[in-house]
């Protein structure tokens, strides 16, 4: 009987350690998709700033000082970026469900 009880023990042990990981790792991915959204966000303002300045900046203009302000002016940079945004987006949606 005592086999028994260490196996079931053992069995519970390894149950808890599973759970706990699972917790972890969903702790992380969190945190991951939370990162992940925000340089998308600040791809797709840069993304607009490009798609303004391409249109010869009409209107009324407040400065863009953005984290990748700088790249505004390369257009093979905003083609990178608009494909990110794309395949991250369908990423996040498909781990949505």
């Amino acid at each position: 009987m005592t086999d028994i009880n260490q196996i079931l023990l053992a069995e519970q042990d390894r149950a808890d350690k599973a759970e706990a990981r699972a917790n972890e790792l969903e702790a992380k991915l969190t945190v991951s998709q939370a990162w992940i959204g925000s340089v998308l966000l600040n791809f797709e303002q840069t993304i607009a700033e490009h798609e303004n300045c391409a249109k010869g900046r009409p209107g009324m203009q407040v400065p863009f000082f953005g984290p990748f302000a700088a790249v505004v002016k390369f257009p093979t940079v905003i083609t990178y970026m608009r494909r990110a945004v794309r395949d991250y987006r369908n990423a996040i949606a498909l781990l949505e469900g």
